[in-house]
């Protein structure tokens, strides 16, 4: 406005001063530009003062045959913790199931290693979608990308003017110093615009991905479906058809609506079609405490064809002398053609597999010692032999071979020794059946005649009890309770036919004789009589001792030769064979305390106490409370819990049995320690302690 007053000023100042003023001019509309534009980038943050964490959000896509597809929902995901960006964010997506599935071809070639151009299948890309101020620059007009470009060009050209003008200046300044002229005017330094700080741009420190699958397969047989439902069992697996349980089955479902049962699964190789095999299946003897004679054991025998078990038909079952493996017994089978196939995905392939299933829990079944195939039956034919060798068990591998050579026939092995003999009858033992015969009449009514019966009829048997009006209690399984016209049997068979890893195992009888004897005693009673025959239930004793022994260098020895004595002592019948088994009912402590001072190692007894353990089912529980198992909860009786067996320790005179079907029997483990005897050596004294005229006399 004042350029039209130069008047007073020669021509050379008024150039000058109107190039400054237009230089001016120039940077006063180079700030009013920057002030206008920080202002509105003052006006972006302040618009912008709403953005979250939550609001940074990204489109997923999914590489499919070469396309990039959205997700299901075609809807963005947050990428960061609304609360604290630092926190691990997790987010979920789908994609849609018009996916197209990848060929075996493609699954094999897919590479994931590192994208590429020629990449197909198999990689994820996450678009940045969010946050957005203007629509038309998403995503990154949030972050000033878009006006930092511009307002970065416009600075710098206005930097570049100044920087013009000012070298310009300087150059006419020099040319007239060098010329002798006066130098022109210049106004005052006009300093550039600072730049502009680059955009925030978001950096994701870390990222992870996990995925769920999800398909809906058919379990018709006839799907042309390439997905299948697997089963996946302990040796193999099978695919699931409609008609089959999701889950596989190894136990049944008893009365009680628990699972229960086991399974035996049996390989068999070298089997031609239409050729039976046979099996001897050898079973221990006494094993199992089965205190009850009732019948119940179901056996379900099955084959493996195509990856399916098919039940036996009964005629497929020739023969079954286990009888439902309750005892030793040769099993015939004659398998199927379509059991033949030797290729299975179930079970390892090569072998034909037969399946046993039981419904009785396996704790109450015989262990099963061997299984021998080729298997048959010989059995003595009188031919005016020595029959003494009747009286005991003709022993293992003492028949050699056939009398008559068969060529089909390779080697004859006997595995065990013989059963079921009996020798002629002597003239005492038939008087004594013929006096006994007189007296019961074949006829059971007293508890004598049934005891009788039972001894003559079944010679395995050693030992019977009969308790006549009394029954089991069904709550306390040791316990009798009185009910009239009942009538229980409690049986121990002979030693000579019991066979146990542990010698001082009791006998019990197998379910097979006690059904036996139950049946033959029905015969010859009442029909009104309800007759049970159970095992004994066996009282567990564990000496508890302290000792001093007469040797100190040799304490384990003697302990060990104690342990030993001292089971001889509570279950004599088993280390002497002409010794039995015997029902008694009182043991006194003093003859167990003379019997271990009079051991000729022991030098005296300090302590002596009994730990009594009864078996309360088919578990002996005989080294004290840490053994024992809990098997009930707490009933609001003001007890902690029930276990299986009643535990008592004593140091009474008597003992007395719990029930009249209890025997005693010894521990495995008697505990026994050596006394110790500490001696307080006395202090020695020093001069300190002498005392005048008594330890020190003055001379």
């Amino acid at each position: 406005d004042k350029v039209s007053n130069l008047g007073s000023y020669n021509n050379d100042e008024k150039t000058a001063i109107t190039t400054a003023i237009t230089a001016a001019k120039t940077v006063a509309d180079g700030m009013t530009t920057t002030a206008q534009t920080v202002a509105t980038g003052n006006e972006v943050t302040q618009e912008l003062h709403f953005i979250a964490n939550d609001h940074f959000k990204a489109n997923v896509y999914i590489l499919n045959q070469g396309i990039w597809k959205a997700t299901k929902e075609e809807e963005a995901i947050s990428l960061f913790n609304k609360t604290d960006a630092q926190k691990i964010n997790t987010t979920q997506f789908s994609f849609p199931k018009t996916l197209e599935a990848l060929t075996p071809a493609q699954q094999k070639e897919l590479d994931t290693s590192s994208f590429t151009l020629n990449s197909r299948n198999g990689f994820l890309r996450l678009t940045l979608s969010n946050p957005v101020i203007d629509k038309e620059l998403q995503p990154f007009s949030a972050f000033g990308h878009q006006e930092y470009t511009d307002l970065l060009i416009e600075i710098t050209e206005n930097n570049t003017d100044i920087l013009s003008e000012k070298i310009i200046a300087e150059n006419q300044q020099a040319v007239a110093e060098a010329h002798g002229q006066a130098a022109p005017f210049i106004g005052p330094e006009i300093p550039q615009m600072p730049l502009p700080e680059e955009p925030y741009e978001p950096v994701i420190n870390q990222f992870s991905l996990s995925y769920t699958a999800q398909e809906s397969i058919s379990l018709n047989a006839n799907t042309t479906s390439e997905s299948k439902c697997y089963q996946i069992g302990p040796f193999g697996h099978k695919v699931l058809n409609q008609s089959e349980i999701l889950l596989p089955q190894y136990t049944l479902i008893d009365d009680n609506k628990s699972n229960v049962g086991g399974n035996l699964y049996i390989g068999l190789k070298d089997l031609s079609v239409g050729q039976s095999i046979s099996l001897l299946v050898k079973m221990t003897e006494g094993y199992v405490n089965t205190t009850s004679s009732t019948s119940g054991t179901t056996v379900y025998w099955s084959y493996l064809a195509k990856d399916r078990w098919v039940d036996f038909q009964e005629k497929q079952l020739l023969y079954d002398g286990t009888e439902g493996f309750t005892k030793s017994g040769l099993v015939v089978i004659a398998l199927p053609e379509d059991a033949h196939n030797v290729n299975h995905n179930l079970m390892p392939s090569g072998l034909k597999w037969i399946r046993i299933k039981t419904s009785r829990n396996t704790k109450e079944i015989e262990k099963i010692m061997s299984i021998i195939p080729q298997a048959g039956r010989a059995t003595f034919t009188n031919r005016e032999n020595d029959l003494s060798h009747l009286a005991s068990s003709l022993p293992g591998e003492s028949i050699e071979g056939l009398v008559s050579e068969d060529s089909n026939i390779d080697q004859i092995i006997q595995v065990y020794p013989s059963f079921g003999g009996r020798c002629t009858e002597g003239d005492f033992d038939y008087y004594t059946r013929m006096s006994e015969r007189l007296r019961h009449k074949n006829r059971a009514i007293t508890a004598w005649d049934y005891e009788r019966l039972v001894l003559e009829k079944f010679p395995q048997i050693d030992r019977v009890k009969c308790i006549r009006n009394k029954e089991q209690d069904s709550i306390n399984s040791v316990r009798l309770i009185p009910n009239p016209g009942h009538i229980t049997l409690v049986v121990v068979p002979k030693i000579t036919n019991y066979q146990t890893d542990n010698r001082y195992q009791p006998p019990k009888a197998n379910q097979e004789i006690l059904l036996e004897i139950e049946k033959y005693l029905k015969s010859k009673t009442s029909p009104h009589s309800n007759i049970k025959v159970t095992n004994p239930h066996y009282e567990t004793l564990q000496i508890n001792c302290e000792v001093g022994f007469i040797n100190q260098l040799r304490v384990g020895e003697y302990k060990k030769q104690l342990n030993d004595d001292l089971k001889k002592l509570l279950s004599p019948w088993a280390s002497d064979d002409k010794k039995s088994v015997t029902f008694s009912n009182v043991l006194y402590r003093s003859e167990i305390l003379l019997y271990v001072e009079r051991r000729p190692y022991i030098k005296y007894v300090n302590k002596l106490s009994i730990t009594r353990t009864i078996d309360e089912g088919n578990e002996i529980i005989s080294n004290g409370i840490p053994n024992m198992i809990i098997v009930s909860a707490p009933t609001g009786g003001g007890n902690d819990f029930r276990i299986s067996g009643i535990f008592t320790s004593t140091d009474q005179p008597i003992i007395r049995v719990k029930s009249e079907k209890s025997i005693f029997v010894t521990a495995d483990t008697h505990d026994i320690k050596e006394h110790q005897i500490n001696i307080i050596p006395e202090e020695p004294k020093g001069v300190n302690y002498w005392e005048v005229e008594t330890e020190l006399i003055v001379i």
